[in-house]
């Protein structure tokens, strides 16, 4: 077997445990959800709120993981600077 792959250490350590879920009740909103312990999960930052509408699409990590970005149906793209863990 070869060796596992670690992540950068320049990367935040939380975000290895962080599922992003965009929309809900608010269809500009992501919620960043600590899994780490996948039967206690639980909100990982404060929800990002940006001005996406009708909706946030395809979030995604940027490659130092200090910004999440996500895309609307209108073609538009919305940057967030990842926050500091709740």
């Amino acid at each position: 077997m070869g060796e596992r792959a670690s992540c950068s250490t320049d990367k935040p350590n939380w975000l290895s445990h962080t599922l992003v879920r965009p929309g809900g009740d608010r269809v500009d909103t992501v919620y960043l959800w600590n899994v780490a312990d996948p039967i206690a999960a639980r909100a990982a930052a404060p929800p990002l709120m940006g001005p996406l509408r009708p909706g946030v699409h395809s979030p995604a990590f940027s490659a130092d993981g200090y910004t999440l970005a996500g895309g609307s149906q209108d073609g538009r793209r919305f940057p967030w600077d990842t926050p500091e863990p709740a």
